[in-house]
């Protein structure tokens, strides 16, 4: 027998409004007063509560509509309680909201609960909406992996037209101009891109993204990098300016490990 969208709908929204007995559901049990929670701190500084409390409704039920109803469990309250905090303080922010949204949606499907990892919801709340914007970015480009260069001044005895190759330390005659340049910034749509470098150093310290010294084997990746750094002038340096001092590229690559690629199964929704 076909399923009834509208029963799914129904115990859904009975989740979160049924908390005038949250012993008769288990359900009920794990997110009773969560109406309560949110909306308390929201009221004291003056946010429109309905207003949110109708978006994430619809949100939850829109991303957990395709659960086989059987399927729909009470959320761990390890991961619920934590979530519930945090969206008190994020509800503005909408990259982060349907993150948190959506890792909820996921605990509650019995088959994607045990990814539901309740680190997930502090590696989230160390994120602001940039950065969560690159985080989506990388999970819908279908480019997981990007290219990403420091970019190095060469000294006079050691010009010469080309890329370096990649070294954890810097050989003699070359010095560091910019580290860990990229684009990601500029394609997911980021608000403030110039603080790119300083949002991918974030994402690589929850441990969601890791720089990799390896290129890659289809050069013309880094030709995007590579006309950007021809355009750099270095005015107040003479010897760049006579020609007997210029810029390079160290080409690496920058992609999600494993804990990011976990991130993105349980806390980004792609078709929703």
């Amino acid at each position: 027998m076909p399923e009834d969208p509208k029963e799914k709908s129904g115990l859904i929204l009975e989740i979160y409004r049924d908390v005038g007995q949250p012993s008769a559901r288990q359900i009920g049990q794990s997110l009773g007063g969560v109406l309560g929670m949110i909306m308390l701190p929201l009221k004291l500084i003056g946010y429109k509560a309905d207003q949110w409390e109708s978006q994430f409704i619809e949100s939850l039920e829109r991303k957990t509509e395709s659960i086989p109803l059987e399927k729909l469990i009470p959320p761990n309250p390890t991961v619920t309680g934590p979530i519930l905090q945090a969206l008190s303080y994020t509800v503005h922010e909408d990259d982060l909201r349907e993150m948190f949204t959506s890792l909820l949606a996921t605990a509650m499907n019995s088959d994607t609960a045990s990814d539901a990892h309740p680190a997930l919801v502090d590696v989230i709340k160390q994120m602001n909406s940039d950065e969560a914007k690159i985080m989506n970015f990388l999970a819908s480009s279908g480019m997981a992996t990007q290219p990403i260069c420091d970019l190095l001044l060469v000294g006079q005895d050691v010009f010469s037209e080309g890329v370096t190759n990649n070294t954890s330390a810097l050989p003699v005659g070359y010095s560091l101009i910019e580290r860990n340049k990229s684009f990601i910034a500029e394609d997911a749509s980021c608000e403030h891109p110039n603080l790119g470098a300083s949002y991918i150093d974030n994402l690589c310290r929850l441990g969601l993204l890791e720089i990799r010294n390896a290129r890659f084997g289809n050069d013309d990746r880094y030709d995007r990098l590579r006309s950007w750094s021809k355009s750099i002038v270095l005015a107040d340096d003479p010897l760049f300016l006579e020609g007997k001092r210029g810029i390079e590229l160290s080409r690496k690559t920058i992609q999600l490990t494993d804990f990011g690629q976990l991130f993105v199964r349980t806390c980004i929704s792609l078709n929703v």
